[in-house]
């Protein structure tokens, strides 16, 4: 089944609510479906469906429309002409080849270029390794074929965005950090147990970490020292700690954690706008180094 999406206006919860009704979803439930499919928390799902469609990538258009067996065409109009479509098949992963870097994108393409088309301003793209890239055509290669294209969707969302993994046994509080942090302009991702961390390091390089003191039945000493000692001996790492009442540690106890390892400890409820500065300021700490600096930030 293909199905006409506006990509240009409106909000994305008026553009795939149909999606959703065909389907028998109720809109009680849009949230949580939509959690599922991207993997992620309610409230990061909420704030999805209220953007603007032409904030969602087309893969991400396309990702909601799958879930359901479905495909779209990409609808988009302006002021000049008539409505337009865009065939799912013309829409393609590329990078943009630019002289300083590269940049991922979506592009569509609008059929092959021909050699009667001399224009050195033109965009176009081609394939090389096979993988699709873009750029002016006085800058693609001479003996390639070239395809023209019609639209490009830059993914720079996530450009020189820090990284921070944030572990809590408490969802809520793990998933309302996590939020505040993206909102704040970092990548975080947000992990309930010690295993989860554990696992996603042994694949990821993060910039930071927030790590609770009591995960579960178990404190994150452990996942500390591994990340001190198997992964960087410098990353910051913020150490939350709560109610030591209920007997599972000490104050003395995490004092030495703090010592032997660089933690940044910081009592709960924490503050989020200081907590994230706090982060900011460690990271680019970390990473200058044109300053006189100890191997380590201060513990506090």
């Amino acid at each position: 089944m293909l199905t006409p999406v506006e990509c240009r206006s409106g909000r994305a919860l008026d553009c795939i609510g149909s999606l959703f009704q065909r389907n028998n979803i109720q809109a009680r439930n849009f949230v949580s479906f939509l959690s599922k499919i991207f993997d992620l928390s309610l409230s990061q799902a909420r704030r999805m469906l209220d953007k603007e469609i032409n904030e969602w990538s087309l893969g991400d258009i396309q990702k909601v429309y799958h879930h359901f067996g479905e495909d779209f065409v990409c609808y988009s109009r302006d002021q000049s002409s008539s409505s337009a479509e865009i065939p799912l098949e013309n829409i393609f992963e590329a990078t943009i080849s630019m002289p300083s870097r590269s940049v991922k994108c979506q592009v569509v393409l609008d059929g092959t270029l021909t050699h009667q088309e001399e224009d050195d301003d033109q965009w176009v793209a081609y394939r090389k390794d096979g993988s699709l890239f873009v750029s002016e055509r006085i800058d693609a290669p001479k003996d390639e074929a070239l395809f023209k294209v019609s639209k490009v969707e830059l993914a720079l969302k996530q450009n020189n965005a820090f990284s921070v993994a944030v572990c809590d046994d408490n969802k809520d509080l793990a998933d309302s950090l996590g939020d505040f942090l993206r909102d704040y302009g970092f990548s975080p991702s947000v992990f309930y147990t010690t295993a989860e961390v554990e696992k996603a390091i042994a694949d990821k390089v993060f910039d930071a970490f927030v790590l609770d003191w009591s995960i579960g039945s178990q404190t994150s000493e452990s996942l500390i020292r591994l990340i001190r000692l198997a992964k960087s001996p410098t990353v910051p790492i913020f150490l939350i700690t709560g109610n030591l009442t209920q007997g599972l540690s000490t104050e003395t106890e995490i004092a030495e954690v703090v010592r032997n390892y660089r933690i940044l400890p910081r009592d709960k409820p924490v503050r989020p706008s200081i907590l994230a500065a706090e982060i900011l300021s460690a990271i680019q700490w970390r990473n200058s180094d044109d300053i006189a600096k100890p191997k380590l930030p201060p513990a506090a």
